[in-house]
């Protein structure tokens, strides 16, 4: 929700990465962006991604404050009838101001609307690519 965009700085291989996720936030709040290192791993059909805020002046945007990801943990596994258990972990500082009623909604409303998010995304890729392989 509110995903603005996503921009790639460095690919450092071994399917490790230094990117950039960036949020819209309603007025007066400043948007964010979160400044990140992640890894993502693939084994006996889980997929991992973790990933951590790296300080890299070069890669902040002027126009949106950096926030402080302490962990960002997605983890995607295999289930019966080509269904698909996902574990979110978040633990960060959204920094800057950010008025209480906000950080209500966004506490209360994140964690479903990123996953209808990434449903309507998957949907999108298979209208465009055809179904996923597993």
């Amino acid at each position: 929700p509110k995903f603005s965009h996503i921009k790639v700085h460095e690919d450092l291989g071994n399917e490790e990465y230094i990117f950039s996720e960036f949020y819209r936030t309603p007025w007066p709040a400043t948007d964010r962006q979160f400044l990140l290192r992640g890894k993502v791993e693939k084994k006996n059909g889980v997929i991992t991604m973790n990933a951590k805020s790296e300080v890299v002046p070069k890669h902040e945007d002027n126009d949106h404050i950096v926030c402080d990801v302490k962990f960002l943990n997605i983890t995607l596994s295999p289930l019966a009838n080509g269904k698909t258990k996902m574990e979110f972990s978040f633990f960060g500082d959204m920094k800057g101001w950010l008025p209480i009623w906000l950080v209500n909604v966004i506490q209360k409303k994140w964690p479903m609307r990123f996953m209808e998010g990434l449903r309507n995304q998957i949907k999108k890729l298979e209208k465009e690519r055809g179904p996923a392989k597993t």
